[in-house]
């Protein structure tokens, strides 16, 4: 099984010479998702190279890791905000920023775990500006995550 940066670099390539088929070639050819697709778009390479910036001026346990690390974790932190839906209640606009920082938080507390942990069971990210009263648990909550 080919590597996600393998898989990445071929995608680069067939992106920039034929895109429109693209996506249709991941699923028959590759038997990747469609997400894959997504990564390379715009909105997700601006937010990609907006990444460690934003870490930088939040996290002061990003800042203290060696150069290869902070590698990792900007991947492992990007890798989170892709694979999840962020959802909101209440009238305001969910930032990249705020992704980021959630997405910081899940990283760092599984980033010295000897295997790759993304979160499978966590599918959905639930954010509220103020508390609210959950309707699975009937306390108030500030936000919460769905299963599957």
């Amino acid at each position: 099984m080919s590597s996600s940066s393998e898989i990445e670099m071929i995608a680069r390539i067939a992106l920039s010479t034929v895109p429109l088929w693209f996506p249709i070639f991941l699923i028959i050819f590759l038997n990747q998702p469609v997400r894959l697709f997504f990564f390379l778009t715009p909105k997700y390479r601006k937010l990609k190279a907006d990444i460690p910036g934003i870490l930088y001026r939040n996290s002061e346990y990003y800042r203290n890791l060696s150069d290869s690390e902070k590698e990792r974790f900007e991947k492992r932190v990007f890798e989170f905000i892709a694979y999840k839906k962020f959802h909101k209640m209440g009238d305001f606009e969910i930032s990249d920023e705020m992704k980021v920082l959630i997405a910081t938080t899940a990283t760092q507390i599984t980033f010295g775990f000897s295997r790759e942990y993304d979160y499978k069971a966590f599918k959905s990210i639930v954010i509220s500006q103020k508390d609210y009263l959950s309707m699975l648990t009937h306390k108030q909550h500030k936000g919460e995550t769905k299963h599957g």
